[in-house]
């Protein structure tokens, strides 16, 4: 398969699943923002949402190499990450439902910047945390720990296009 950019696979039945449920929702003349909120669907998309945020907190737990001095820390940074995803779904799952077909484009761009408003505040409040863990960090774990998010950022670039 030849693709310009890749994703992985997870990422790509993700955006394949959703693009399905807009399709059929707007098939049956649902609001495409409905019919991927409804139901058993909405459930396992919290489910998996919560998961996954798990999953990268585990991940990064691993990667960093926290050791057990440094777990008061973590759990710091852990919560960070978890607050952030819960507020930025939140506020997605409220868009979703203030969405109307006949918005405007001013308003649309609003609810961009609400959106990204949003974000940076939680990024902020994840940088306070990660700035106690880290400097508590010998430095030798510092420089791993720098590897780590340059890894990471690279990823997130190359996700994004």
């Amino acid at each position: 398969m030849r693709v310009s950019k890749i994703y992985s696979v997870k990422l790509v039945q993700r955006r394949a699943t959703i693009c399905g449920l807009l399709v059929a929702g707007l098939m049956m003349g649902a609001s495409p923002l409905a019919a991927a909120e409804t139901g058993h669907h909405r459930h396992h998309h919290e489910a998996t949402r919560s998961d996954d945020t798990e999953q990268r907190i585990k991940h990064l737990h691993a990667s960093l190499q926290i050791t057990e001095s440094e777990e008061a820390n973590w759990a710091v940074v852990a919560q960070a990450i978890r607050a952030k995803n819960a507020n930025m779904h939140s506020l997605m799952v409220e868009q979703k439902a203030e969405h109307k077909t006949n918005r405007t484009a001013v308003e649309d761009m609003q609810a961009r910047l609400n959106f990204d408003q949003a974000h940076v505040e939680g990024l902020k409040a994840l940088q306070g945390a990660f700035v106690a863990l880290y400097n508590a960090m010998p430095e030798t774990q510092q420089r791993h720990a720098d590897e780590v998010f340059k890894h990471l950022m690279h990823n997130r670039m190359h996700d994004r296009g």
